[in-house]
């Protein structure tokens, strides 16, 4: 299977396109005033007991929403406390940035923060291996600890799932250098006036192709936009291509414009000649399974299945490219044998460990309709798109 990123420019949007054997599996827009994965030195504004969560400025009038269990300190926040924190979420619609005092920092096999925690990922599922990942987390954390600056810090992290691939010692080197880091980080943040930009993160299309190289591996990046590579090159990670081509556009040459459009619209259209009609609202995003010219003559149980299981995989494709979260609510065609039900909320649970975002895959009411969740990260792809 091959894998090729591209990154050009859309409808006023810089965005990334993620195929494969090209066909594309993901897409990602690129704002230049996005604030995730900066780490500020931050002023406490308010604090707002009732709701459990602190306001910090993290400049003179940009104020940020700090819920007091991200905020690792013991002692109780008062307006006027200086903090370090790090952006999470940007500014969506009337929603102010989400920041953390949970810092961290993601490497390609790990993530380390600021946490008395060492986690594996749930989809490394051999037992041993866990438990041999977990101790060379433990041995990195040991060897780290003869240099730190900081003081009274309590280091931890996440084994992520590409580190069931790597060589131990490769696995050791990498967190030991991305402890220090982030010890570095901090021990700066401790001298740092108010409003500080500590630690700027690199471009979101950057840190796309680090993730997806090691993902998505052989992976090619091609781009149209002058000064890309360029900075790809300045951050040491897999130079893309720079296209050319006069005769045809990057876009057009793999169909872009009408991958996006399809995307966008209500109705996506199986290959049995099902098809899914996608509603996101405010609260919640409905997703209903029409049989249309998939049924001929008579209607059998193992064809419904059938219809349902196709429709699954390319919901799961549909909430990736569509970037969709909170809760979704499906309404299958409804189906006779509670085996068949089983079967389907097994298959829609395999498939939603392929995405990069956790996805929970809840029940089947009473109704027949499957509830799911899908962790918020971005905003939606409409929302950008439409903004």
């Amino acid at each position: 299977m091959s894998y090729k990123y591209i990154i050009t420019k859309l409808n006023n949007h810089r965005m990334g396109f993620l195929l494969s054997d090209n066909h594309v599996e993901e897409i990602r827009v690129y704002t230049e005033q996005s604030l995730v994965g900066n780490v500020y030195r931050g002023v406490v504004s308010n604090v707002v007991e009732n709701i459990n969560a602190a306001f910090v400025d993290i400049k003179k009038g940009e104020s940020c929403y700090l819920a007091l269990e991200d905020y690792p300190g013991a002692d109780k926040l008062k307006p006027g406390n200086l903090v370090t924190v790090q952006v999470t979420k940007d500014a969506i619609k009337s929603k102010q940035p989400s920041v953390s005092g949970c810092v961290s920092l993601t490497g390609g096999s790990v993530v380390v923060s600021v946490s008395e925690v060492i986690g594996v990922s749930n989809k490394i599922e051999d037992k041993a291996k866990r438990e041999s990942l977990k101790e060379a987390f433990e041995e990195a954390l040991s060897l780290f600890e003869v240099g730190r600056k900081t003081k009274d810090i309590r280091f931890g992290g996440i084994v992520r799932t590409q580190a069931a691939e790597v060589d131990r010692e490769a696995f050791i080197e990498e967190t030991v250098k991305m402890l220090c880091k982030l010890d570095d980080i901090l021990y700066r943040a401790e001298y740092a006036t108010a409003y500080s930009c500590i630690e700027k993160t690199k471009p979101q299309y950057v840190r796309d192709v680090e993730e997806y190289a090691v993902k998505n591996a052989p992976l090619s990046v091609i781009t149209d936009i002058s000064g890309i590579a360029d900075e790809c090159r300045t951050y040491d990670t897999l130079i893309p291509v720079e296209y050319d081509d006069d005769s045809i556009t990057l876009a057009s040459l793999y169909n872009l414009n009408k991958t996006l459009e399809r995307t966008l619209s209500k109705r996506v259209y199986l290959k049995s000649g099902a098809y899914l009609v996608i509603e996101p609202t405010e609260a919640l995003t409905t997703v209903d399974v029409n049989s249309g010219k998939a049924i001929k003559g008579k209607v059998t149980e193992e064809v419904i299945f059938s219809i349902n299981c196709e429709a699954a995989r390319e919901l799961m494709r549909q909430l990736r490219l569509r970037n969709l979260s909170g809760v979704v609510i499906v309404d299958f065609i409804n189906m006779k044998e509670h085996a068949h039900e089983v079967e389907l909320l097994h298959l829609l649970t395999e498939l939603s460990l392929h995405d990069s975002v956790p996805v929970h895959v809840v029940d089947m009411t009473k109704l027949g309709l499957v509830e799911m969740t899908r962790k918020k990260i971005h905003p939606p792809l409409h929302e950008i798109l439409n903004s």
